[in-house]
């Protein structure tokens, strides 16, 4: 499953803080994906994702701007499902296809 999470739990930096800020944080129950969504701060509307695994090493995905945080939200979970399923546990995620 994937769960809302607090960023201090994770004790990561916010390194662009001068042009994005991290809206909300999502983890899988293992901790093994790390999604956030990110804003732009110059702009209520530019809003994008990343996703973090160290299954096998650090990989990373970022995801394309979306209008909406509800678009980009939904866009950070498909992606997390598909790094997850990908990884061989779909089953856990209750991805069945």
């Amino acid at each position: 499953m994937i769960h809302q999470i607090d960023k201090p739990r994770f004790n990561i930096p916010d390194g662009m803080a001068a042009t994005w800020h991290g809206r909300t944080w999502y983890a899988t129950d293992d901790n093994t994906i790390l999604g956030v969504v990110l804003s732009a701060r110059a702009s209520d509307h530019r809003y994008t994702w990343v996703v973090l695994t160290s299954e096998d090493g650090l990989t990373i995905g970022i995801g394309s701007m979306r209008p909406t945080e509800e678009d980009a939200i939904a866009a950070l979970h498909d992606a997390m499902r598909w790094s997850f399923s990908w990884a061989g546990s779909s089953a856990a995620l209750g991805n069945t296809h």
